[in-house]
Protein backbone atom coordinates (compact mmCIF):
# COMPACT_ATOMS: atom_id res chain seq x y z
CA UNK A 1 0.00 0.00 0.00
CA UNK A 2 1.65 3.27 -0.81
CA UNK A 3 0.71 7.00 -0.02
CA UNK A 4 1.34 10.03 -1.43
CA UNK A 5 1.54 13.48 -0.18
CA UNK A 6 1.69 16.64 -1.45
CA UNK A 7 2.40 20.39 -0.03
CA UNK A 8 0.76 22.98 -1.64
CA UNK A 9 1.50 26.86 -1.53
CA UNK A 10 -2.00 28.50 -0.87
CA UNK A 11 -4.00 28.94 -4.21
CA UNK A 12 -7.32 28.95 -5.59
CA UNK A 13 -8.13 26.74 -8.11
CA UNK A 14 -11.49 26.94 -8.58
CA UNK A 15 -13.42 29.96 -9.54
CA UNK A 16 -16.01 31.06 -7.55
CA UNK A 17 -18.43 33.96 -8.77
CA UNK A 18 -18.38 36.15 -5.99
CA UNK A 19 -15.17 36.87 -4.95
CA UNK A 20 -12.75 36.79 -8.42
CA UNK A 21 -13.31 37.20 -11.84
CA UNK A 22 -13.30 34.17 -14.13
CA UNK A 23 -9.48 35.20 -15.42
CA UNK A 24 -7.42 35.50 -11.90
CA UNK A 25 -7.06 32.38 -11.44
CA UNK A 26 -3.58 31.34 -8.89
CA UNK A 27 -1.91 28.35 -10.15
CA UNK A 28 -1.43 25.54 -7.45
CA UNK A 29 2.54 25.36 -6.77
CA UNK A 30 3.62 21.97 -5.57
CA UNK A 31 5.80 22.55 -2.75
CA UNK A 32 6.96 18.77 -1.85
CA UNK A 33 6.23 15.03 -2.73
CA UNK A 34 6.67 12.06 -1.24
CA UNK A 35 5.95 8.36 -1.89
CA UNK A 36 6.11 6.19 0.91
CA UNK A 37 5.53 2.74 1.50
CA UNK A 38 3.27 1.54 4.22
CA UNK A 39 2.62 -1.86 3.67
CA UNK A 40 4.67 -2.47 6.87
CA UNK A 41 4.79 0.48 8.52
CA UNK A 42 2.97 1.17 11.62
CA UNK A 43 1.11 4.11 12.43
CA UNK A 44 4.69 5.30 14.11
CA UNK A 45 7.02 4.21 11.56
CA UNK A 46 5.88 6.01 8.33
CA UNK A 47 10.07 6.75 7.19
CA UNK A 48 8.89 10.61 7.45
CA UNK A 49 10.72 12.07 10.21
CA UNK A 50 14.19 12.87 8.53
CA UNK A 51 12.00 13.91 5.20
CA UNK A 52 9.98 16.60 7.68
CA UNK A 53 13.25 17.68 9.53
CA UNK A 54 15.42 18.09 6.11
CA UNK A 55 12.14 19.70 4.94
CA UNK A 56 12.41 22.42 7.66
CA UNK A 57 16.41 22.59 7.59
CA UNK A 58 16.69 23.93 4.63
CA UNK A 59 14.27 26.87 5.29
CA UNK A 60 11.41 25.99 2.82
CA UNK A 61 8.38 25.97 4.91
CA UNK A 62 8.89 29.28 6.79
CA UNK A 63 8.80 30.92 3.09
CA UNK A 64 4.80 30.41 3.40
CA UNK A 65 2.23 31.68 5.49
CA UNK A 66 -0.31 28.42 5.27
CA UNK A 67 0.68 25.36 3.95
CA UNK A 68 -2.05 23.01 2.47
CA UNK A 69 -1.62 19.46 2.92
CA UNK A 70 -3.28 17.28 0.22
CA UNK A 71 -3.05 13.02 0.62
CA UNK A 72 -3.68 10.19 -1.73
CA UNK A 73 -4.21 6.74 -0.16
CA UNK A 74 -6.48 3.48 -0.04
CA UNK A 75 -7.78 3.57 3.29
CA UNK A 76 -9.50 6.50 5.24
CA UNK A 77 -8.00 4.90 8.65
CA UNK A 78 -4.66 5.22 7.53
CA UNK A 79 -5.68 8.65 5.73
CA UNK A 80 -6.89 10.13 9.57
CA UNK A 81 -3.92 7.94 11.25
CA UNK A 82 -1.46 9.50 8.66
CA UNK A 83 -3.01 13.19 8.96
CA UNK A 84 -2.18 13.39 12.54
CA UNK A 85 1.11 12.06 12.80
CA UNK A 86 2.10 14.54 9.77
CA UNK A 87 1.01 17.26 11.78
CA UNK A 88 2.56 16.49 14.63
CA UNK A 89 6.07 16.47 12.49
CA UNK A 90 5.54 19.75 11.02
CA UNK A 91 4.27 21.31 13.78
CA UNK A 92 7.64 19.93 16.27
CA UNK A 93 9.43 21.01 12.63
CA UNK A 94 8.61 24.87 13.19
CA UNK A 95 8.29 25.11 16.21
CA UNK A 96 12.08 24.49 16.62
CA UNK A 97 12.87 27.22 14.67
CA UNK A 98 12.98 30.49 16.27
CA UNK A 99 10.76 32.39 13.66
CA UNK A 100 8.51 35.43 14.42
CA UNK A 101 5.81 34.42 11.92
CA UNK A 102 3.51 30.81 12.52
CA UNK A 103 2.55 28.48 9.93
CA UNK A 104 -0.96 27.84 9.23
CA UNK A 105 -1.26 23.49 8.89
CA UNK A 106 -4.32 23.01 7.04
CA UNK A 107 -5.34 19.55 7.43
CA UNK A 108 -7.76 17.25 5.66
CA UNK A 109 -9.16 15.96 8.48
CA UNK A 110 -13.15 15.27 7.80
CA UNK A 111 -12.92 16.12 4.25
CA UNK A 112 -12.75 13.95 1.49
CA UNK A 113 -13.78 13.81 -2.25
CA UNK A 114 -12.64 11.92 -5.31
CA UNK A 115 -10.14 12.27 -8.30
CA UNK A 116 -9.84 15.69 -9.40
CA UNK A 117 -11.99 17.95 -7.73
CA UNK A 118 -11.45 20.57 -5.43
CA UNK A 119 -12.63 21.20 -1.98
CA UNK A 120 -12.77 24.98 -0.98
CA UNK A 121 -14.61 27.52 1.28
CA UNK A 122 -15.96 31.27 0.83
CA UNK A 123 -12.77 32.95 2.84
CA UNK A 124 -14.75 33.51 6.43
CA UNK A 125 -13.66 29.72 6.70
CA UNK A 126 -10.05 28.64 6.51
CA UNK A 127 -9.22 25.70 4.37
CA UNK A 128 -8.65 24.87 0.47
CA UNK A 129 -7.49 21.14 -0.45
CA UNK A 130 -6.52 19.16 -3.25
CA UNK A 131 -7.71 14.74 -2.33
CA UNK A 132 -7.17 12.29 -4.57
CA UNK A 133 -7.92 8.26 -4.15
CA UNK A 134 -7.96 5.53 -6.15
CA UNK A 135 -10.54 2.48 -4.49
CA UNK A 136 -13.03 0.29 -5.24
CA UNK A 137 -16.70 1.22 -5.44
CA UNK A 138 -18.02 0.25 -2.05
CA UNK A 139 -14.89 2.33 -0.30
CA UNK A 140 -15.77 5.29 -2.93
CA UNK A 141 -19.16 5.20 -1.68
CA UNK A 142 -18.33 5.42 1.83
CA UNK A 143 -16.05 8.40 1.24
CA UNK A 144 -18.91 10.34 -1.15
CA UNK A 145 -21.04 9.66 1.94
CA UNK A 146 -18.77 11.79 3.66
CA UNK A 147 -18.85 14.25 1.41
CA UNK A 148 -22.51 14.65 0.91
CA UNK A 149 -23.20 15.21 4.61
CA UNK A 150 -20.85 18.39 5.04
CA UNK A 151 -21.78 19.72 1.50
CA UNK A 152 -25.22 21.61 2.42
CA UNK A 153 -22.44 22.86 5.59
CA UNK A 154 -19.97 24.37 3.32
CA UNK A 155 -22.29 25.32 0.86
CA UNK A 156 -20.01 23.94 -2.00
CA UNK A 157 -21.27 21.28 -4.39
CA UNK A 158 -20.09 19.71 -8.11
CA UNK A 159 -16.37 20.87 -9.33
CA UNK A 160 -16.60 23.66 -6.46
CA UNK A 161 -18.41 26.17 -8.89
CA UNK A 162 -21.76 25.36 -7.35
CA UNK A 163 -23.14 27.09 -4.18
CA UNK A 164 -26.53 29.06 -3.10
CA UNK A 165 -26.94 32.40 -2.14
CA UNK A 166 -30.12 33.65 0.17
CA UNK A 167 -32.22 36.59 -1.57
CA UNK A 168 -33.63 38.07 1.72
CA UNK A 169 -35.92 40.37 -0.88
CA UNK A 170 -37.68 37.26 -1.89
CA UNK A 171 -37.64 35.22 1.39
CA UNK A 172 -39.68 38.22 3.31
CA UNK A 173 -42.28 37.61 0.93
CA UNK A 174 -43.67 34.83 1.07
CA UNK A 175 -46.38 34.25 -1.05
CA UNK A 176 -45.97 37.62 -3.07
CA UNK A 177 -43.61 36.29 -5.83
CA UNK A 178 -45.28 32.89 -6.06
CA UNK A 179 -48.86 34.20 -6.69
CA UNK A 180 -47.25 37.27 -9.11
CA UNK A 181 -45.73 35.04 -11.49
CA UNK A 182 -48.56 32.40 -11.60
CA UNK A 183 -50.56 35.64 -12.36
CA UNK A 184 -48.35 36.96 -15.40
CA UNK A 185 -46.32 34.09 -16.92
CA UNK A 186 -47.81 32.29 -19.44
CA UNK A 187 -46.91 28.84 -18.34
CA UNK A 188 -47.31 26.12 -21.53
CA UNK A 189 -46.90 22.67 -21.87
CA UNK A 190 -43.54 21.36 -23.79
CA UNK A 191 -42.92 18.28 -25.95
CA UNK A 192 -39.82 16.15 -26.01
CA UNK A 193 -39.57 13.32 -27.94
CA UNK A 194 -42.89 13.43 -28.89
CA UNK A 195 -44.26 13.32 -25.13
CA UNK A 196 -45.05 16.44 -22.38
CA UNK A 197 -42.63 17.11 -19.80
CA UNK A 198 -43.91 17.04 -16.44
CA UNK A 199 -43.74 20.25 -15.65
CA UNK A 200 -45.10 23.32 -17.29
CA UNK A 201 -42.34 26.16 -19.22
CA UNK A 202 -41.76 29.82 -20.55
CA UNK A 203 -39.01 31.79 -21.77
CA UNK A 204 -39.01 35.24 -21.35
CA UNK A 205 -36.29 37.98 -22.78
CA UNK A 206 -34.66 40.92 -22.68
CA UNK A 207 -33.90 41.68 -26.48
CA UNK A 208 -30.47 43.29 -27.54
CA UNK A 209 -31.06 46.91 -28.98
CA UNK A 210 -29.02 45.84 -32.56
CA UNK A 211 -28.46 42.21 -32.43
CA UNK A 212 -32.15 40.97 -31.97
CA UNK A 213 -33.85 38.27 -29.30
CA UNK A 214 -31.83 36.04 -27.57
CA UNK A 215 -32.04 32.38 -28.29
CA UNK A 216 -31.18 29.59 -25.33
CA UNK A 217 -31.80 26.57 -27.71
CA UNK A 218 -32.38 23.10 -25.26
CA UNK A 219 -33.81 19.28 -26.61
CA UNK A 220 -36.94 20.01 -27.27
CA UNK A 221 -39.93 19.23 -29.96
CA UNK A 222 -41.50 22.99 -30.21
CA UNK A 223 -40.01 25.60 -28.54
CA UNK A 224 -42.07 27.64 -25.61
CA UNK A 225 -43.80 30.72 -27.00
CA UNK A 226 -41.41 33.24 -25.77
CA UNK A 227 -41.58 37.02 -24.73
CA UNK A 228 -40.49 40.13 -23.51
CA UNK A 229 -39.28 39.36 -19.58
CA UNK A 230 -42.19 40.60 -17.25
CA UNK A 231 -41.44 43.21 -14.37
CA UNK A 232 -41.94 41.06 -11.96
CA UNK A 233 -39.12 38.49 -13.58
CA UNK A 234 -36.93 41.92 -13.97
CA UNK A 235 -37.65 42.43 -10.00
CA UNK A 236 -35.84 38.68 -9.51
CA UNK A 237 -33.82 39.20 -11.91
CA UNK A 238 -32.21 42.59 -10.46
CA UNK A 239 -31.96 41.06 -6.77
CA UNK A 240 -29.60 38.37 -8.12
CA UNK A 241 -27.19 41.35 -9.51
CA UNK A 242 -27.84 43.04 -5.72
CA UNK A 243 -26.08 39.86 -3.98
CA UNK A 244 -24.04 37.96 -6.69
CA UNK A 245 -21.10 40.59 -8.13
CA UNK A 246 -19.53 39.90 -11.69
CA UNK A 247 -22.74 39.05 -13.55
CA UNK A 248 -22.50 43.11 -14.94
CA UNK A 249 -25.67 42.80 -16.74
CA UNK A 250 -25.60 39.79 -18.68
CA UNK A 251 -28.24 37.67 -17.55
CA UNK A 252 -30.87 38.74 -20.91
CA UNK A 253 -32.94 35.08 -20.87
CA UNK A 254 -34.55 32.92 -18.16
CA UNK A 255 -36.38 29.68 -18.42
CA UNK A 256 -39.63 29.72 -16.19
CA UNK A 257 -40.75 26.24 -14.95
CA UNK A 258 -44.04 25.77 -12.71
CA UNK A 259 -43.49 22.06 -10.79
CA UNK A 260 -46.83 21.86 -10.37
CA UNK A 261 -46.80 19.16 -7.42
CA UNK A 262 -44.17 16.89 -5.78
CA UNK A 263 -45.03 14.92 -9.40
CA UNK A 264 -43.40 16.80 -11.97
CA UNK A 265 -40.18 16.53 -12.32
CA UNK A 266 -36.90 16.81 -14.65
CA UNK A 267 -34.63 14.11 -15.53
CA UNK A 268 -31.04 13.88 -15.15
CA UNK A 269 -29.42 15.94 -17.79
CA UNK A 270 -26.30 18.64 -18.26
CA UNK A 271 -27.30 22.21 -19.85
CA UNK A 272 -26.68 22.94 -23.43
CA UNK A 273 -24.06 26.18 -23.39
CA UNK A 274 -23.84 26.13 -26.92
CA UNK A 275 -25.56 29.88 -26.54
CA UNK A 276 -24.25 30.56 -22.92
CA UNK A 277 -21.74 33.45 -22.57
CA UNK A 278 -18.86 31.08 -21.53
CA UNK A 279 -17.59 32.84 -18.68
CA UNK A 280 -20.98 33.36 -16.71
CA UNK A 281 -22.73 30.81 -14.16
CA UNK A 282 -26.20 29.42 -14.79
CA UNK A 283 -28.32 31.72 -11.82
CA UNK A 284 -31.40 29.67 -10.77
CA UNK A 285 -34.10 31.25 -8.15
CA UNK A 286 -36.87 28.97 -6.58
CA UNK A 287 -39.95 30.19 -5.65
CA UNK A 288 -42.34 28.16 -3.31
CA UNK A 289 -41.87 24.59 -2.17
CA UNK A 290 -38.72 22.91 -1.23
CA UNK A 291 -37.37 20.68 -3.66
CA UNK A 292 -34.13 18.87 -4.08
CA UNK A 293 -31.78 18.61 -6.85
CA UNK A 294 -29.50 15.59 -7.12
CA UNK A 295 -26.00 15.93 -8.91
CA UNK A 296 -24.03 12.73 -10.60
CA UNK A 297 -20.64 12.97 -11.72
CA UNK A 298 -20.36 11.48 -15.33
CA UNK A 299 -17.62 9.69 -15.06
CA UNK A 300 -17.98 8.12 -11.25
CA UNK A 301 -21.50 7.96 -11.21
CA UNK A 302 -21.34 6.38 -7.65
CA UNK A 303 -20.68 9.87 -6.45
CA UNK A 304 -24.18 11.71 -6.14
CA UNK A 305 -25.15 14.88 -3.79
CA UNK A 306 -27.93 16.24 -2.51
CA UNK A 307 -28.44 20.27 -3.18
CA UNK A 308 -31.69 21.53 -1.20
CA UNK A 309 -33.71 24.54 -3.21
CA UNK A 310 -34.99 26.88 -0.73
CA UNK A 311 -37.58 29.47 -1.35
CA UNK A 312 -35.56 32.74 -2.05
CA UNK A 313 -32.63 31.36 -2.66
CA UNK A 314 -30.25 31.28 -5.98
CA UNK A 315 -28.25 28.23 -6.91
CA UNK A 316 -25.21 30.03 -9.06
CA UNK A 317 -24.34 26.90 -11.25
CA UNK A 318 -20.63 26.92 -13.13
CA UNK A 319 -19.62 25.57 -16.44
CA UNK A 320 -17.06 23.13 -14.74
CA UNK A 321 -19.99 21.05 -12.85
CA UNK A 322 -22.71 21.47 -15.79
CA UNK A 323 -19.33 19.75 -17.75
CA UNK A 324 -18.76 16.87 -15.52
CA UNK A 325 -22.10 16.38 -13.34
CA UNK A 326 -25.36 15.50 -14.36
CA UNK A 327 -28.38 17.51 -12.60
CA UNK A 328 -32.17 16.19 -11.99
CA UNK A 329 -34.89 16.98 -9.60
CA UNK A 330 -36.78 13.80 -8.89
CA UNK A 331 -40.24 13.28 -7.72
CA UNK A 332 -40.94 14.74 -3.95
CA UNK A 333 -42.95 11.98 -1.50
CA UNK A 334 -45.35 14.24 0.22
CA UNK A 335 -45.30 14.78 4.21
CA UNK A 336 -47.88 16.19 6.23
CA UNK A 337 -45.03 19.40 7.20
CA UNK A 338 -44.97 20.52 3.70
CA UNK A 339 -45.25 24.85 3.75
CA UNK A 340 -47.82 27.21 2.27
CA UNK A 341 -46.92 26.52 -1.28
CA UNK A 342 -47.88 22.15 -0.76
CA UNK A 343 -45.46 21.06 -3.56
CA UNK A 344 -45.50 23.52 -5.78
CA UNK A 345 -42.21 25.66 -6.93
CA UNK A 346 -41.27 27.38 -9.50
CA UNK A 347 -37.81 27.97 -10.91
CA UNK A 348 -36.50 30.71 -12.49
CA UNK A 349 -33.47 30.31 -14.33
CA UNK A 350 -31.54 32.79 -15.68
CA UNK A 351 -28.62 32.72 -18.58
CA UNK A 352 -25.90 35.28 -20.09
CA UNK A 353 -27.36 34.00 -23.57
CA UNK A 354 -24.87 35.24 -26.27
CA UNK A 355 -26.56 34.02 -29.64
CA UNK A 356 -29.51 36.11 -31.20
CA UNK A 357 -32.18 35.79 -33.57
CA UNK A 358 -31.39 38.89 -35.62
CA UNK A 359 -34.67 40.99 -37.12
CA UNK A 360 -32.72 40.06 -40.41
CA UNK A 361 -33.72 36.41 -39.77
CA UNK A 362 -30.83 34.67 -39.52
CA UNK A 363 -28.77 33.76 -36.26
CA UNK A 364 -25.75 36.01 -34.72
CA UNK A 365 -23.56 36.08 -32.45
CA UNK A 366 -21.61 32.36 -30.43
CA UNK A 367 -23.70 29.74 -31.54
CA UNK A 368 -23.92 31.09 -35.11
CA UNK A 369 -21.64 31.04 -38.21
CA UNK A 370 -22.08 35.08 -38.57
CA UNK A 371 -20.12 35.78 -34.74
CA UNK A 372 -21.19 39.44 -35.26
CA UNK A 373 -23.52 42.06 -37.14
CA UNK A 374 -20.67 42.73 -39.10
CA UNK A 375 -19.77 39.43 -40.14
CA UNK A 376 -23.79 38.86 -41.65
CA UNK A 377 -23.32 42.55 -43.34
CA UNK A 378 -20.33 41.49 -45.49
CA UNK A 379 -21.75 38.51 -46.74
CA UNK A 380 -25.07 39.79 -46.99
CA UNK A 381 -23.77 42.68 -48.79
CA UNK A 382 -21.12 40.31 -51.48
CA UNK A 383 -17.78 40.77 -49.39
CA UNK A 384 -16.18 37.55 -48.08
CA UNK A 385 -17.99 33.93 -46.77
CA UNK A 386 -17.28 33.83 -42.87
CA UNK A 387 -15.76 30.47 -42.21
Amino acid sequence: MAILIHLYEHSLPVTDYRYQNQTNFVQKKNLLSLDLDLGKASTHDFGFDDSCKAFADENFLVQFKTIYIAISCFQLQTCRKFISLLCTYLTAALQSRDQEESIELVLLEDLFYIERAYIYSPPHTKFLAYFETTSNQHEFGFLTGRLSSTNEELNVYGEGDVYTVPIPEIQSHHTHYFTSLLEHVSFKEMFNQGHPVPRLVAEEYIEHPELGVPVYRHPHDSTPSSMGMHPIVQEICMHIYTHIPHLENRLNHALIQHYRDGSDTIAAHSDKTLDIHPHTPILNVSIGSTRYMYLQHKKHKYIVQKLPLRHGEVVVFGLDTNRHWFHEIPKLIPTPHHDVYGTSRISLTYRAICTFDSRYGVLIGQGSVYKTLQDYMQVRDGGVAVG
